[in-house]
């Protein structure tokens, strides 16, 4: 660790341990990684061998604006683990934080400052290369298996999920339900908005008091608890309606069930189909706010629904999640480049630490509706 410890250091190494907490300034000493000794571990140690995902490197570099292949750089990246230490990109950002704390308490441009900082140092050592222009992932080729298994997996967690909070959370309490959803959200693998980006929307709501909001996507019903609820706190005595649009029945009939259970059920209504098929409800109606969080390839088809059907008044808001992802693995976001050529809208994007993932990520996209 006296490689990471020489990043942090304020002043030249003087052979003392001391100063190895201190916030980084100035210009960071040459690294060196011929002179580094760290012993490689082998899998037959018994030790775990530390985790390296190229899609996490991939990130890492791109983030910072190194173009480089996944295959191109895991190699490098590997002797730089093997080397310091530094297993992922949340691993460099904790060290590069100002302060202590986790990262959802630190400031992105203060994080990334220093992470770029750490990040000029290795670029020596990484092999540039064009990004690739399609993005492969790492579970192969075949997109249908891999879809039927993701599928399954999701039903069986909402399932556990609702089975969980009907049996831990109090009966009527919105907040009791969406912690509840949050605990067993951090213990699987299963969707959830969360607790990060679910206070920058809760924040979205309070300043724009929506008296019409709409959600495309449901799943388990942890958005349309928590935001309903928001929405009819900031709402005060004014009537205020939330609309739920989930194409899957299964996940519908969770929804409601979710809903119920928290006492919102004349807050949200629940609609089952496509969004394309169900957008009419909302014909006559000014919708303040829409939240986008479902299949991801209709996206900008969904939104642009949603500007023809004129439910948008100048100030409407539009807040799509995970919009960053793809970006990160090459694949092209049309949702972003529409929005960000459009003049009818102002688009805001917020970077949100993504546990699963284990990166930052601009993954919140909140776009205002100009005309």
């Amino acid at each position: 660790m006296k490689f990471l410890k020489s990043l942090f250091r304020k002043t030249p190494r003087d052979g003392s341990d001391n100063a190895s907490d201190v916030a980084m300034t100035g210009t960071l000493p040459p690294i060196d990684l011929s002179r580094t000794t760290r012993p490689v571990r082998s899998e037959g140690n018994g030790e775990k061998k530390p985790r390296v995902g190229k899609i996490t490197l991939y990130m890492l570099l791109s983030d910072m604006k190194i173009r480089s292949t996944p295959e191109a750089v895991v190699g490098p990246l590997l002797k730089l683990r093997n080397a310091t230490g530094i297993n992922t990109q949340s691993d460099l950002m904790m060290r590069a934080a100002p302060t202590g704390g986790s990262l959802a308490q630190q400031e992105p441009p203060a994080l990334t400052s220093r992470f770029a900082s750490i990040i000029a140092q290795l670029s020596p050592v990484l092999p540039m290369s064009t990004p690739q222009k399609t993005f492969k992932p790492w579970w192969g080729d075949g997109p249908r298996p891999i879809r039927e298994e993701m599928d399954r997996r999701a039903d069986e967690a909402s399932a556990k999920c609702l089975e969980y909070v009907k049996k831990h959370a109090e009966s009527g309490n919105p907040a009791s339900v969406v912690a509840c959803i949050d605990e067993f959200a951090s213990r699987t693998h299963m969707m959830n908005v969360g607790h990060v980006k679910g206070n920058i929307i809760d924040e979205e709501i309070r300043k724009k008091k929506p008296l019409v909001m709409a959600e495309l996507g449901g799943y388990t019903g942890y958005s349309a608890v928590r935001f309903a609820s928001k929405q009819r706190e900031v709402a005060g005595n004014k009537h205020s309606h939330y609309f739920s649009f989930e194409y899957s029945p299964v996940f519908a009939a969770r929804v409601r069930e979710m809903v119920e259970f928290a006492g919102l059920t004349d807050q949200v209504t629940v609609y089952v189909d496509a969004f394309s098929e169900q957008y009419e409800v909302l014909r006559g109606k000014t919708v303040d706010m829409y939240f986008i969080d479902h299949e991801k390839s209709v996206y900008l088809s969904d939104l642009k629904l949603i500007i023809g059907s004129e439910a948008l008044a100048p100030g409407s808001v539009v807040i799509a999640d995970n919009v960053g992802l793809g970006a990160f693995q090459g694949v092209k976001n049309e949702y972003l480049e529409f929005v960000e050529a459009s003049p009818q809208f102002s688009e805001v994007r917020h970077t949100v630490y993504m546990k699963r993932e284990d990166m930052m990520v601009p993954d919140l996209s909140v776009a205002t509706f100009l005309a």
